[in-house]
């Protein structure tokens, strides 16, 4: 029994075999950019539609913290405190005017 070696095949078909492996390798690699994109596309709308809110929930949290921050450290600047200031001297700073 005789084995099949590519050397024994024509020279057409060994001619043809290389574009045609091209062309395999070039169709495997689009359907995996495809793939990728769309796992891309998926975890963008994800963030647009979870993280994004969260983040601007957080964003105005944080603004908050720092404009009492910065009314505290005001406060505290005219009024000659040191050390720690007590619940009772915080409370007469005028509230903060929310952004709009």
């Amino acid at each position: 029994m005789k084995r099949f070696r590519f050397d024994d095949l024509p020279l057409m078909v060994k001619v043809g075999f290389a574009p045609a492996l091209a062309l395999a390798m070039l169709a495997l690699l689009s359907a995996g950019a495809v793939v990728l994109q769309q796992n891309q596309t998926h975890e963008l709308e994800r963030v647009v539609r979870t993280d994004m809110p969260n983040s601007l929930r957080m964003q105005k949290i944080s603004e908050r913290i720092t404009g009492v921050h910065g009314q505290v450290i005001d406060y505290r600047y005219k009024n000659g405190a040191t050390g720690t200031v007590r619940v009772s001297e915080l409370k007469k700073i005028p509230r903060p005017v929310p952004p709009g």
